[in-house]
């Protein structure tokens, strides 16, 4: 029971005993003024009736007596009189035996009042002429204090019913802080760290409050002050000081991490840039000159990424740079490179040293190519370049995949448009799945995976999720799969089986459309019973190419007991911003970052700061593409929540699958 409900009890309480206290009181003095009165009443009326009757018993006239008499008792304040001789023998007897049918029972049985009866002498000189009995009649005396109770009752009520809409309005008020540090608290749970702006004038309220804002400060610097240590060490370790690209070390992680996912081929261009005999420039220049040429550079290539916000730009080592340009059609990668190397002799700094000369190999791979030979084919590229004079540039294209599901079935990219919108429509997906387990192994979700039949063929996502992206059906691809899983659930737990927890990826191309996350809400607002049973994840890239559309889904998620993991987490700069305001569940680290870990200990303190954010955020964090028992055992050392990889198991079907799904 909530502390403003008890207060309200209490007063109402406080009213009720003052009420009956008040109206007891008030009963009692009524009861006594009554019960005096009756006597009083009984006494006048016996004496003067006495008086009045005394020429009459003196003169032997009993019918003027009695005629006194009735015109008494005929009022109705009497319940008996009697006119009695000096034998004893009963002249005149009147008498009525009705009771007081408008006053309740309970108020005769509790209230008790005594009959008044007055027996006076009726005198004849100095004889004695006769006695007079008179008994006074209760039922109008009950009448009247029936009549008294209810009106004290009515205003007492009204008294009450005023003090309790008076108190409620007062205890509202007075409580209103409170239930603003009720919902500071909340806020505190769901990682929203603010400050209660208006302070109440109760003093002890006032302290509540200022404590409250004084701990939600300091849990907020507390936070500030971790992001900012990763942010500086993440820094350190992946940003070219000179430049502030990316350096090689993070450029080979992350495209480490993008060749080696086996739920999706890489497809896309590398490009790879290089400032001619730059050693010498330096020398001749000065290295402050040499610097500005290469910051130079490094925004040419800033501007390519504003082009395209998939790409992934660095400066390698000394005067090369590199871009991969993922998704990208041969003839638009080509554009891009001729575009840098006009861009390149534009620069500035050529105006005042003209013989600067710039080189650019490029490799290119499509869906049916080898992507690990991205690398080495630009750098052979690029020796190709320098070979070919001045100003050069030169592509190559990757090795072909020779048993590539798509390379099998052979079929141009015309025709599988058409194939994959036919198959998509006949629902031709399939559900697997890869367990993400705790430290004691036990499971926390399954990360649900995509697979397609072709020709009695199943399908990984690497070979089919290029096309989708090419022909730009994420987000149709997208509802399919949240239908799906829906639809499994749904039948699994009509079946009775256990509902274990779904983890749904979702595009982030899918959530850059307007209307996708409203659709996909209303979508599972439908079944709000299976909330708590799924999860859904998106990549860091998301939060930087779909920032507004990801917050909108991470709480809307959060308020309805579902949650938002962020997938392929690398710490960059841009995403470390976002992750002190998000309501995430979790997150996972990228396969390069377990990686680079298990080779490079010296990191273990930057994921252990990480690890301390994301339990300050109360977010999990979890180890993905887990191979190796040894990567295991850092992770376990470095105490991560979790983690899912081949080393807990390779993808499988969903186990009772329900007909249909």
């Amino acid at each position: 029971m909530t502390l403003f409900r008890q207060l309200l009890m209490v007063l109402f309480l406080t009213c009720l005993l003052l009420l009956v206290g008040g109206l007891g009181v008030s009963v009692v003095n009524s009861r006594a003024y009554i019960q005096e009165q009756l006597s009083v009443s009984a006494q006048n009326t016996a004496h003067s009736l006495a008086l009045s009757i005394a020429p009459a018993m003196t003169q032997h006239d009993p019918v003027l007596a009695d005629t006194m008499i009735r015109a008494v008792f005929d009022q109705g304040y009497y319940r008996r009189i009697d006119l009695v001789d000096p034998q004893g023998k009963i002249l005149v007897h009147y008498e009525h035996t009705h009771q007081a049918n408008l006053v309740p029972a309970v108020l005769r049985h509790w209230i008790h009042l005594s009959p008044a009866i007055v027996t006076t002498t009726i005198n004849a000189g100095w004889l004695v002429a006769g006695t007079l009995v008179v008994e006074s009649d209760r039922s109008r005396a009950y009448q009247n204090l029936w009549r008294m109770v209810r009106q004290e009752f009515d205003l007492f009520a009204s008294v009450m019913l005023f003090v309790g809409v008076l108190s409620y309005a007062a205890l509202r008020f007075l409580t209103r802080p409170l239930a603003e540090v009720e919902a500071q608290a909340e806020a505190m749970y769901r990682r929203d760290f603010h400050e209660i702006k208006h302070l109440p004038r109760t003093r002890e309220l006032r302290r509540v409050v200022l404590a409250m804002n004084r701990m939600s400060r300091q849990m907020r610097a507390l936070v500030g002050d971790l992001l900012r240590q990763v942010e500086f060490f993440q820094h350190q370790a992946y940003v070219d000081v000179v430049t502030g690209l990316a350096n090689q070390a993070a450029f080979d992680s992350e495209l480490g991490s993008l060749l080696a996912d086996t739920e999706k081929r890489m497809h896309g261009a590398l490009i790879i840039f290089q400032i001619d005999a730059f050693s010498e420039l330096n020398a001749r220049m000065g290295r402050d000159a040499a610097d500005q040429l290469l910051i130079q550079v490094a925004g040419r290539f800033l501007k390519l990424q504003e082009d395209h916000s998939d790409a992934l730009i660095a400066r390698r080592q000394g005067a090369d740079f590199v871009a991969f340009l993922p998704n990208i059609s041969r003839d638009s990668a080509e554009k891009v490179l001729n575009s840098l190397m006009a861009s390149a002799r534009e620069l500035p700094i050529t105006r005042t040293v003209p013989d600067i000369m710039f080189y650019a190999g490029m490799s290119y791979t499509d869906v049916n190519g080898e992507p690990a030979q991205l690398l080495p084919k630009a750098s052979l590229a690029l020796r190709l370049a320098r070979d070919g004079g001045v100003h050069g540039s030169h592509v190559l294209q990757a090795d072909a995949v020779n048993d590539g599901a798509l390379a099998v079935l052979g079929y141009g990219l015309e025709v599988w448009k058409v194939r994959l919108d036919a198959l998509l429509q006949s629902d031709q997906l399939q559900l697997h799945y890869m367990p993400c387990v705790d430290l004691e192994n036990r499971l926390l979700h399954k990360e649900v995976l995509v697979r397609l039949v072709i020709e009695d063929q199943v399908m990984a996502a690497a070979s089919f999720i290029p096309l989708i992206e090419q022909f730009g059906w994420e987000s149709r691809l997208d509802h399919l799969v949240v239908d799906k899983v829906l639809h499994y659930q749904i039948h699994a737990a009509a079946l009775g089986l256990p509902l274990d927890c779904l983890s749904i990826n979702l595009s982030p191309y899918s959530l850059r459309l307007p209307s996708f996350v409203d659709a996909l809400i209303a979508r599972i607002k439908q079944v709000p019973g299976l909330l708590p049973h799924l999860l859904f994840e998106v990549s860091e890239s998301a939060l930087v190419l779909a920032p507004q559309a990801v917050r909108c889904l991470a709480q809307w998620l959060d308020d309805h007991g579902s949650g938002l993991v962020v997938d392929r987490f690398m710490m960059r700069q841009s995403s470390l911003a976002m992750l002190g305001t998000l309501p995430l569940r979790a997150l996972k680290m990228d396969a390069a970052m377990v990686r680079d870990t298990e080779k490079n200990p010296d990191q273990l303190f930057m994921l252990s700061t990480l690890l301390h954010v994301a339990h300050s955020r109360d977010m999990l964090l979890l180890a993905d593409s887990v191979e190796f028992s040894t990567q295991w055992k850092v992770m376990r050392q470095l105490h991560v929540d979790g983690g899912q990889g081949f080393l807990f198991g390779k993808p499988r079907p969903l186990e009772g699958l329900p007909e249909g799904v």
